[in-house]
């Protein structure tokens, strides 16, 4: 073990915590959810755009179609949830997939 820790030169100061993803040492919570969304989520090819002029759950609806993140029955069986089937319960013609859901059945 001596030999492992020979290089090193201990300084006489206090220890403290520092946060590798800031520049200054200081852990924020900005930097974490930057971190989580620059490694562990799917990058976008386009930024979400928000409308400010209408409902939010209008925005959250349009961004989980664009996302092709509705519960169809489609969706809901690649997931694998054991489902009767995935055609439409609608029409029961076609499989029931965000774009058939949207478009089919106005």
């Amino acid at each position: 073990m001596k030999e492992k820790v020979e290089g090193y030169i201990l300084v006489d100061m206090m220890d403290r915590w520092f946060w590798a993803l800031e520049g200054s040492g200081e852990f924020t919570i900005t930097s974490v959810r930057k971190m989580i969304n620059d490694f562990m989520l799917p990058e976008m090819s386009s930024k979400t755009r928000w409308i400010k002029a209408v409902p939010i759950k209008v925005n959250v609806h349009a961004w989980k179609v664009k996302l092709d993140g509705l519960p169809t029955r489609l969706n809901i069986s690649r997931r694998g949830i054991d489902i009767e089937s995935v055609l439409c319960s609608m029409c029961g013609k076609a499989v029931e997939s965000t774009s058939h859901k949207e478009m089919s059945n106005v």
